[in-house]
């Protein structure tokens, strides 16, 4: 009896499991991410590999090599393409950019950026042939105009999913049918206060989505397809636009813990945080002794591609000092230059051009993140409840910085004129006011309250593209994709409605006008009349 009883126990504990098991069947699946820097992989990374374990066959075409290799994953870096975006280095220095006022600067030249690279990786010979030899089932796409993407798609015959390592790019309320939400939710570009936006604001915001779409429909799309052509050697290649109106499914790196609680269509699917990983793994001994010495300290970071060399010295200086100012504190800092360490003679200050970003997140010890404001930092931040000094510098990164600021879980700062006594103060507030760690800690319980992890609702997302049918799939996409633009915002009706208003107005007081007008000169006009009959019967007498 009692074995039967288990028997039927393991049964109905089966029935229960099943459903949130996934059932896979080995599909070929590559990562196109060709413009980006390494952060952009970090997000995508679980994926590829979550989707490896699997059983699926996995390739991760990027400019740049994993650092840690999976070895169910094929990483390919097509030469020319590394050899390219290495280059960047030497093309461009953020710091400067930010510091002459050419925020906008990287955001328009974005669309030559995705022209540029769908030249260079067809003009590689291996590549290419890669390409016409391949076979994949699925194509991720990098959502920052790595659009080229679409010509491999079609040459594949593979499904895409678009993948957005930060919120839902600008363009993409045209071209996936996201609600126009302009009136309050400010645009990447623009990073204003919601609470505070002003017509001026209301007015760029709101043009902003319809003049990417026509950079992207009348000019990036026709370029990108000539060069598909050209470098591939085919000639059934459909418009990208096309193409992109048949994109299966987007992911974006959101969550409204965190952003803004937009409307999303059930085509775009949130994995905000889908970059963190929970299983710590041991910090390098040298850096473990280092902080076991102290009582608390402070993690600074300012990312893969803004370099605090390149910074001005009065902005250094007033790091270094603001640091010095602050003997107690430990501070871990990733920066490639030893030499900083000779202005730091107390040791409190380790320095190293790799850190285990997580693990030291999640140390028991850490008081505060000094940040570019990069969204992976800040999602990892907010599962571990650390509160932030944001200096923001390129790309989103003042978008995110302000809803930290906005929120009170951080500190935006301005990196091109902070003060010594600024970062001091800042310093100060995030270690002493528990203001800042206890609204830290709200955010980050909404940020990790879910049904399933971020990870979790991307691999059951991409089995549920793979296993439907590309047509079963448009029940997902809002049809208002093949809408005009003026059509969606109903334009069209609001005018039409104005102008019967107009005629309403124009019919209840214009033409009462008139009349009355009309009757008053014509009893003035009789009575004139009736003078001169008299004066003239008066002559007569």
């Amino acid at each position: 009896m009692g074995q039967t009883s288990v028997t039927l126990s393991c049964i109905f504990l089966c029935f229960l499991v099943a459903p949130t098991v996934l059932q896979v069947e080995s599909a070929n699946i590559a990562f196109f991410f060709g413009i980006s820097t390494y952060s952009h992989r970090i997000p995508a990374w679980p994926l590829a590999t979550g989707l490896a374990d699997l059983g699926h066959n996995v390739t991760f075409i990027s400019p740049f090599p994993a650092k840690k290799p999976h070895p169910k994953v094929f990483d390919y870096a097509p030469p020319k393409l590394k050899e390219w975006v290495d280059s960047w280095e030497d093309m461009e220095d953020v710091f400067a950019e930010r510091k002459a006022g050419d925020l906008l600067k990287g955001w328009i030249s974005l669309p030559d950026y995705g022209i540029a690279m769908c030249e260079v990786i067809y003009s590689d010979e291996e590549f290419v042939k890669w390409v016409k030899t391949s076979k994949f089932d699925l194509v991720f796409i990098d959502a920052l105009f790595n659009d080229c993407g679409y010509g491999m798609a079609h040459v594949f015959e593979a499904k895409v999913i678009q993948f957005a390592t930060s919120t839902a790019p600008t363009w993409y309320s045209e071209a996936f049918g996201i609600p126009d939400e302009s009136s309050w939710l400010p645009d990447m570009v623009m990073f204003f206060d919601p609470n505070t936006v002003t017509f001026k604001q209301r007015l760029t915001n709101a043009l902003l989505p319809i003049a990417w779409d026509f950079v992207r429909r009348w000019s990036y799309f026709p370029k990108l397809e000539k060069i598909t052509r050209d470098g591939l050697g085919i000639t059934d290649l459909p418009k990208f636009e096309e193409i992109e109106r048949n994109v299966s499914l987007v992911f974006v790196n959101t969550h409204y813990g965190e952003e803004f609680a937009r409307s999303l269509p059930p085509n775009i699917v949130s994995i905000g945080g889908i970059a963190y990983v929970e299983k710590r793994t041991p910090l390098p001994k040298d850096l473990a002794a280092f902080l076991e010495k102290g009582n608390g300290f402070i993690y600074i970071s300012f990312g893969t591609y803004a370099d605090f060399q390149k910074m001005d010295a009065p902005t250094q200086n007033a790091i270094i000092r603001a640091m010095q100012s602050f003997p107690e504190l430990q501070f871990v800092w990733k920066v490639g230059n030893d030499t900083l360490l000779k202005n730091f003679p107390k040791g409190n200050v380790y320095i190293s051009n790799w850190m285990p970003q997580q693990d030291i997140l999640a140390h028991p010890k850490i008081k505060a993140f000094i940040t570019h404001s990069g969204l992976i930092g800040i999602q990892e931040s907010i599962y571990n409840a650390v509160p932030l000094i944001s200096f923001p510098i390129f790309a989103e990164q003042d978008y995110n910085a302000e809803r930290v600021h906005r929120k009170e879980y951080g500190i935006k700062l301005e990196i091109t004129t902070v003060t010594k006594a600024e970062l001091e103060d800042a310093i100060s507030k995030v270690v002493t006011d528990p203001k800042y760690r206890d609204n830290m800690k709200k955010v980050s319980r909404m940020f990790s309250d879910r049904i399933q992890t971020p990870l979790q609702t991307a691999l059951w997302w991409t089995d549920f593209v793979l296993t439907h049918s590309q047509k079963d799939l448009e029940a997902l996409k809002p049809l208002s994709r093949g809408q005009s633009w003026w059509v969606r915002r109903q334009l069209d009706v609001w005018i039409t409605l104005l102008g019967l208003i107009a005629i309403i107005v124009v019919s209840i007081f214009y033409i009462p006008l008139k009349i009355l007008k009309y009757l008053c000169c014509a009893s003035t006009t009789a009575v004139k009349s009736k003078e001169i009959r008299a004066d003239r019967k008066k002559k007569v007498q």
